[in-house]
């Protein structure tokens, strides 16, 4: 793993808050994530402000759910997993909490990673 890659997964460990747990923290280090890779790109901080946003409005759950089922990845996906650090997308999330999600939900994240390469056990 690049050294890059490995810092900003510490940053994204300190920067969310201890108070979350479970599915929730690591949706919170998917955003953290996704600002990380966006701050590399712009060359400044830059929020992820679609999806906060949306958490408002449906919660973090159904915001990982719309992301598995949508047609297209999300600019974060593909950034992420361009950056080899698949296990931060949203869709690994999904994958490794299936009790948390729908079925479909489940299936088409699992394909949209195996789309880009990225095998999950089972």
């Amino acid at each position: 793993m690049k050294v890059a890659n490995r810092a900003l997964r510490q940053i994204c460990e300190i920067e969310v808050k201890p108070k979350f747990t479970g599915v929730e923290r690591e949706f919170w280090l998917v955003v953290a994530a996704i600002e990380q890779v966006y701050a590399r790109m712009y060359g400044r901080r830059v929020r992820a402000n679609r999806t906060r946003n949306k958490v408002v409005r449906v919660g973090y759950r159904k915001t990982l759910e719309d992301w598995a089922v949508s047609n297209k990845p999300t600019a974060g996906f593909r950034y992420l997993t361009d950056s080899g650090m698949h296990d931060l997308t949203g869709e690994a999330v999904v994958v490794r909490n299936p009790d948390s999600f729908s079925t479909e939900a489940v299936a088409s994240a699992r394909q949209r990673l195996a789309d880009a390469g990225v095998a999950f056990p089972e």
